[in-house]
């Protein structure tokens, strides 16, 4: 890691060391360090809270044109077809 980014492999061990007393990673002998389940589970709630509040926006926005949860649903529905983005079976359904 050290020579790929050009820094001091002592630097790049203390970060390790920092990530893993930090819970954010674990190393693991023979196999290398790997993203602690801990940072796994923060990194999904606080995805849930950001979209939930980007989506909360929309839902307001939409009630400032008097748009029936139906209409609202099938904006949705509707972007979740054709997002530029557009992933189905994605991990985090």
């Amino acid at each position: 890691m050290a020579a790929a980014v050009i820094v001091n492999p002592n630097t790049v061990a203390r970060a390790y060391r920092e990530l893993e007393q930090d819970g954010l990673i674990a190393t693991q002998k023979g196999r290398g360090s790997v993203i602690a389940e801990r940072a796994r589970t923060d990194v999904e709630r606080d995805l849930k809270v950001h979209l939930g509040r980007v989506m909360d926006g929309a839902i307001a926005e939409a009630r400032k044109f008097d748009l029936a949860d139906e209409a609202i649903r099938g904006l949705f529905e509707d972007r979740l077809g054709k997002g530029p983005d557009r992933k189905r079976g994605g991990r985090h359904e």
